[in-house]
This record gives structure tokens, sequence and C-alpha cells, in this order.
């Protein structure tokens, strides 16, 4: 899939449905509390949605992967908000989240171990892909712009997250959710064909 010529973008999040379990939590918490202005009201909606996406996955047979991630999610930032009382925690998690990835992607780019490289390069290549100087390249690349957007989505909700801000953070949270994961896979998955398409298979060694 990763490297097929054929894969869809669309199919590495889950298709469209998975889409729909992403976004549809969080857009319904910004709706609900553009219209009410409560939290309580804006979190249950969230939370009922979420429940009602897994179930709808679940008794239809469907992958209920992202459905229950996403529904989990939402379940721990609820608890957050309930106890905390402030709507901007609804996006707590997801922000320390993102910074611990922030961290790990540098550091593994810094110890020269790609994070792309060490999940996928065993899976779609020889386990010692890093011995190799066109794949180590490419998955450098790929990790680069993974840390890139994780960077940026901290650096531009944290600064909301401060502010107490819960409209702008709802807002960049769906801007730099799904559709910034979407252009960053596009990006990765353009690299690793092109890379495996010219031979990148193993054979010159660092």
């Amino acid at each position: 899939m990763i490297t097929s010529p054929n894969g869809r973008l669309i199919d590495l999040g889950g298709g469209w449905h998975g889409l729909a379990d992403a976004l549809g939590p969080h857009a319904v918490f910004l709706a609900v509390y553009l219209a009410t202005q409560q939290i309580g009201s804006a979190t249950c909606a969230a939370l009922a949605l979420a429940v009602v996406l897994a179930l709808i996955r679940l008794l239809s047979r469907q992958p209920v992967r992202t459905a229950l991630a996403g529904a989990a999610l939402i379940v721990v930032s609820a608890l957050v908000v309930v106890t905390t009382g402030d709507g901007t925690d609804f996006y707590l998690l997801d922000i320390v989240r993102t910074s611990v990835l922030s961290f790990i992607l540098i550091a593994s780019l810094l110890i020269r171990r790609p994070l792309v490289g060490v999940l996928v390069g065993p899976v779609i290549a020889d386990p010692r892909w890093y011995s190799d100087r066109v794949q180590r390249r490419a998955y450098d690349l790929c990790t680069v712009i993974w840390a890139a957007a994780v960077v940026a989505r901290s650096a531009v909700k944290i600064p909301f997250y401060l502010d107490d801000n819960v409209v702008a953070l709802g807002i960049a949270s769906m801007v730099m959710g799904v559709p910034l994961l979407l252009v960053t896979t596009y990006l990765q998955l353009r690299i690793l064909r092109a890379t495996y398409s010219q031979g990148g298979d193993g054979s010159a060694t660092a």
C-alpha cells in the first residue's frame, strides 16, 4: 500500500469513515460551543457523537480502530474539561501528545534513526534499511516533514491555549489536524514511492 502507485491516500486515514471519526467530534464541540458558549454542552455533544460513530462502525462491522481511538481521546479530553471547567483543556491532551511527538521526531533525527524509517522501513524493506544511503535519506526527509508539521501544530496551538482562546484553538485544531496530516502523508508517500521505484532496495551501503 505505501509504495504502490495505485494506493489511495485517503485509505491510510481509514477512508472517509476514518476522517469522519477524527473530525466529527471536534467539529461538533466547536459548533456547539460557538452556539451556546457552554463548555459542558459542547463536551457532551462531542462525546455523544464519538460514541455514536464507534457504535455505527461496530454494528455495521466496519473497522472500528479510528472510531475507538477518537472516542477514547474525546473521553479523556471530556474528563479533563469536567475537572478543570476550562474549555481550552478539551485540546490539552492533543497539545501534550503533539509536543511529545515533536521531541521524539527531532531526537530520532539527531541519533540518525529517523522515526519514519524505524516504523516503516522494516515493513516495506530490509530491516537494515539504515545501511542503505538512498533509503536513509528518504526516511530522513520524511521524518523532517513529519517533524515540521507537528512542531508547527504545537507552535500555533500553544499560544491560543495560553490565551484561553477556545474558538481559535478549535479552528486551529481542525485546520492543522487531519488536513495537515493528509498533506504530510502525501509528501511522504511521494518520496518513498520515488525512492523504491528507483531501486532504493538496500544495495547502496553507508
